[in-house]
């Protein structure tokens, strides 16, 4: 199954969506969003198990993908209003929004902003913590800044894909996920389709960003589903991972209508590295949701 590539206009920008389409009569639509330089094929493995009930989309943020680029609104408020009017173009009543890492907070910004727009969302290993709590925002700017790709020979950048970043997680699907998140000029050398300083603006508004003040404004159901890594870790990975878990509860706690399920020996990436659970456990939630909707 092959989704269908198509732009619509919303709030100034072109934006780039992939619908996957769904069965007829389907009555809870599902918008997936991706996180901080991804893009909507993120979402490939995952979304052709939930078109077998669901219409499904996924949408290029602003600064991603084959979406327009402007320069500036990369804070919380105007890419939210980016997504609700989406749904609006789209037609998409009461969808469950599914957001992955930074489109996790997104998806948790637009449920505590537009609490009547949506019937759920989902946070995949995103949302629930303030990175202010953490570091800096100097640091946060400096540790979290992407390394500097643009004018990598393509060849040289799939070598190192394969061989060293990638490892076991390696398949032509996955390649094709990652290279995605890049534009090729004519002399076929790679550049990130979000520049580094529009990546820069959204680290900035995710510092900014105080998740757990917004956790007792989200009135829809939410399904919370951390990534936990492999064992064994180090101890700065222990650290961030014991932050992580209490982040969690402390959302799990306090957001009213809350379901957390972890996903076990994950990376943060977990549409690519455990995309089975996460469509069973999207596709669950979904039709718990649909059920009341009748």
């Amino acid at each position: 199954m092959f989704p269908i590539e198509t732009f619509i206009s919303t709030n100034g920008l072109r934006m780039h969506i992939r619908d996957w389409g769904g069965p007829t009569g389907a009555t809870l639509p599902i918008l997936l969003i991706h996180g901080l330089a991804s893009n909507a094929r993120i979402w490939d493995l995952t979304a052709p198990a939930l078109t077998q009930e669901f219409r499904t989309i996924a949408i290029n943020q602003r600064g991603h993908g084959r979406s327009s680029k402007p320069e500036d609104g990369y804070d919380f408020a105007t890419v939210t209003r980016d997504l609700a009017e989406a749904i609006d173009v789209l037609g998409l009543a009461k969808p469950l929004v599914v957001g992955h890492s930074w489109g996790a907070n997104v998806a948790l910004q637009l449920a505590s902003d537009r609490p009547n727009l949506l019937a759920g969302i989902v946070l995949v290993d995103g949302g629930v913590g303030d990175m202010a709590a953490a570091m800096s925002l100097e640091e946060t700017l400096e540790r979290l800044a992407p390394p500097r790709l643009a004018g990598t020979p393509r060849l040289v950048f799939l070598e190192n894909l394969r061989n060293r970043w990638l490892g076991a997680l390696w398949s032509p699907e996955v390649e094709t996920i990652v290279m995605g998140n890049f534009a090729v000029d004519a002399d076929d050398r790679i550049a990130p389709h979000l520049s580094f300083d529009n990546h820069l603006k959204v680290l900035r508004a995710i510092w900014e960003q105080r998740p757990s003040s917004l956790f007792s404004r989200v009135a829809v159901p939410t399904l919370i589903i951390p990534a936990e890594p492999e064992p064994p870790l180090d101890e700065m990975n222990m650290q961030w991972l014991e932050r992580k878990r209490q982040s969690v509860a402390r959302a799990a706690a306090t957001i009213p209508d809350a379901l957390v399920v972890w996903a076990h020996n994950s990376i943060h990436d977990v549409p690519l590295h455990h995309p089975t659970l996460l469509s069973e456990q999207i596709a669950g939630f979904a039709r718990k949701l649909a059920a009341t909707m009748r």
